[in-house]
């Protein structure tokens, strides 16, 4: 690893591949439930579930061993890449979509869980931390914003 912001760049990448697998097998399963397949396209869905679960396992253990050797020879890249995604959720709490109250409360929760999983990570308790996309809607945008600056 060359410099401070390749390492994070690193972190995120590992984070958001561990998370695009989960969300293929989650998929999956939704296939496996809602679509009535065939028995053949059911086993083949089963199997490329597993396989993607694995694959996501690989990542996240993958991201685990990173962080343990940042967290002891480069703690402030640890610190910055959860730093920023601390400040993405906390720019998308302030920003207000038009959406219904109910939404918006349950946005908030999400938001305000997703910031106590990067303390986590902040203090060494967790590696992994799963963005809801359907809740924090943009939050890409956010990410980016807070990258350039």
């Amino acid at each position: 690893m060359s410099s401070f912001a390749d390492l994070i760049q690193c972190l995120e990448e590992l984070r958001r591949q561990a998370e695009a697998a989960e969300n293929h097998a989650g998929s999956l399963g939704d296939y496996l439930d809602r679509a009535r397949p065939s028995e053949t396209e059911a086993r083949e869905a089963y199997e490329e579930m597993q396989r993607s679960r694995a694959e996501a396992e690989g990542f996240i253990a993958e991201l685990s061993n990173l962080l343990a050797q940042l967290r002891r020879d480069a703690p402030e890249a640890v610190a910055a890449w959860a730093e920023r995604h601390r400040a993405a959720c906390q720019a998308m709490r302030a920003g207000t979509p038009a959406r219904d109250q109910d939404f918006l409360a349950t946005r908030d929760f999400v938001i305000g869980e997703t910031l106590a999983e990067w303390e986590k990570v902040l203090r060494g308790e967790q590696d992994y931390v799963r963005i809801n996309w359907y809740f924090m809607e943009g939050y890409e945008q956010f990410w980016e914003q807070i990258t350039d600056e």
